[in-house]
């Protein structure tokens, strides 16, 4: 496949168009690996951003681990729910998350508790038996913050 002849020597065509398909193949098995590999980040979010002041340092960590090829995912419960509420200048943050491919979850028992009815959209209604299932999926790794 290095032959500078490629393009117009028939044997190095041939020889390329054989060796081509095992080379996706083993491309295709590496990337596989590298999924196995990629590890699963769920970020539990309890903590108010409107008196906790290191609340955008940890979305900020959420985006760098998703933007560093892992999966992410948010849920949100206590006081962590709070930006949820449809309407706040949060849904514009969560809107971003989504387009990055981090799912968000905000736990229904802690929207309940707040009187929190009107959901952003780009926030999931969930509970904690979800929450339990993801903290048991394979390589995950779980931030409480």
């Amino acid at each position: 496949m290095a032959c500078s002849a490629l393009p117009t020597c028939g044997l190095a065509i041939t020889e390329s168009e054989r060796v081509f398909p095992g080379m996706v193949e083993r491309i295709n098995q590496l990337l596989e690996k590298l999924k196995k590999i990629m590890t699963h980040y769920l970020i539990l979010e309890s903590r108010d951003p409107y008196d906790s002041a290191d609340w955008v340092d940890m979305q900020q960590i959420i985006m760098d681990l998703k933007k560093a090829g892992h999966q992410v995912t948010l849920f949100l419960l206590q006081n962590g729910v709070l930006p949820a509420r449809k309407g706040t200048s949060f849904e514009e943050y969560f809107a971003k998350l989504e387009v990055l491919g981090v799912n968000t979850f905000a736990d229904f028992f802690a929207l309940k508790e707040r009187g929190i009815q009107n959901l952003s959209i780009h926030v999931k209604k969930s509970n904690l038996d979800h929450l339990i299932q993801l903290c048991f999926e394979s390589e995950t790794k779980s931030i409480w913050h």
